[in-house]
């Protein structure tokens, strides 16, 4: 099988998606903004492009983006047009200050490079590089360019898919000789973020891919419902949220239960509201309560039927770092290795006959006792506590 990092992508994020794109092949309108981002990418090739006598003015780089936009404004909703032209001229004229006002120019190799990398079992993956420049110290820097306004966050770029194929094709298949880099540029912002593969990362990754194309292979396109879909262009042929033909008594039937269901929903919610707010009184009462006992010297009180009683639970606690270092030399450390270790822990080391006696009174002479105080009710008279505390 051939994939794209594009298909795998909408793979991932729903495999319903991707069976309606790529398996049936259903047309649908694509959104404005991929249609801005064809037109900025012809021209970007445009002035990049390294075959060139001289470099375009930037006139020309915008003359370019007309052309390109032409090609797509019909298909681009009348609301959306002027706005997405203008934000993309400003983009590209911004773009072009920046690259032009470098103080050494960047060399640029390629733009628009097709490659095929080799995965296991005849499969490969395809895909075209926007940019490839070669930096002073010769390395060569691959570069992808983002048009939306959205940036994401460096954690999400270090694990990025696309950042790893590309690192993949230009080391082992366009530039084998040479250290190269990947990065996303994101015109709007003017930034870049760049990202580094290891060879274990590159693994993971390729094991990443071939999940995918298994998946694929085996016919699995199970719906992935999230709030994009509200978004999503193959919304009206999903078989989540396509129109159904019901009858006149199935409609009411069924609207009057998803209206119930809401209705459940919020009174369930009013509730939580409710409990929460008596949990923050009860809780209110139990300090106002033990400081006043405390004041008084009594452990309990009672009014009319009423007994309030303060019940001290006790907690045995042994720091980390002392029961490391008392089972650590013992082999023992990583079966109660936690960031709090509990007596129950301790316990379960001494009834599998683990530690000597000696150790436990060592660990035990290192254990803190925490105590927690809470007030109980009980009807007097009456032969189980009403639990007031947590």
């Amino acid at each position: 099988m051939r994939i794209s990092y594009s298909r795998i992508s909408t793979y991932q994020r729903c495999p319903h998606k991707y069976e309606l794109a790529y398996v049936q092949r259903i047309p649908v309108e694509r959104p404005g903004e991929m249609l801005l981002g064809v037109a900025v990418h012809g021209a970007l090739k445009f002035m990049h492009d390294p075959k060139a006598l001289q470099p375009p003015s930037r006139e020309e780089v915008i003359e370019e983006f007309c052309r390109q936009w032409k090609a797509q404004e019909a298909n681009v909703p009348d609301v959306q047009r002027k706005a997405l032209f203008e934000y993309g001229v400003d983009m590209l004229c911004r773009h072009y200050e920046r690259e032009t006002s470098r103080e050494t120019p960047r060399v640029t190799a390629d733009v628009e490079r097709f490659f095929s990398l080799p995965l296991e079992g005849g499969n490969s993956i395809t895909g075209r590089i926007d940019r490839i420049d070669v930096l002073d110290d010769g390395s060569i820097q691959v570069l992808d360019y983002k048009t939306g306004r959205r940036m994401p966050a460096q954690s999400d770029i270090e694990g990025d898919l696309q950042l790893a194929i590309y690192g993949m094709a230009a080391q082992n298949t366009l530039y084998p000789n040479k250290t190269a880099t990947t990065s996303l540029y994101y015109l709007h912002h003017g930034l870049t973020f760049t990202g580094t593969a290891s060879a274990d990362q590159m693994e993971e990754k390729t094991a990443e891919i071939m999940e995918v194309i298994d998946a694929i292979e085996r016919g699995e396109f199970p719906p992935r419902v999230e709030p994009s879909c509200d978004r999503c262009e193959y919304r009206v042929h999903c078989k989540v949220f396509r129109p159904v033909s019901v009858s006149a008594d199935e409609k009411a039937d069924i609207e009057a239960m998803i209206k119930e269901l809401a209705e459940v929903e919020a009174s369930l919610g009013a509730l939580r509201a409710e409990r929460k707010h008596q949990d923050e009184r009860k809780a209110a009462l139990q300090r106002r309560i033990l400081d006043w006992m405390e004041r008084a010297d009594t452990g309990s009180y009672e009014v009319d039927d009423l007994q309030a009683r303060v019940d001290v639970s006790r907690r045995m606690i042994f720091p980390a770092e002392a029961v490391k270092d008392i089972l650590e030399p013992l082999g023992l450390w990583e079966r109660v290795s936690k960031v709090t270790v509990t007596k129950t822990a301790i316990d379960d080391l001494c009834r599998a006959g683990d530690i000597s006696p000696a150790v436990r009174r060592q660990l035990f002479s290192v254990a803190e006792t925490q105590e927690k105080a809470i007030i109980k009710l009980r009807r007097i008279g009456g032969e189980e506590p009403e639990e007031a505390g947590e």
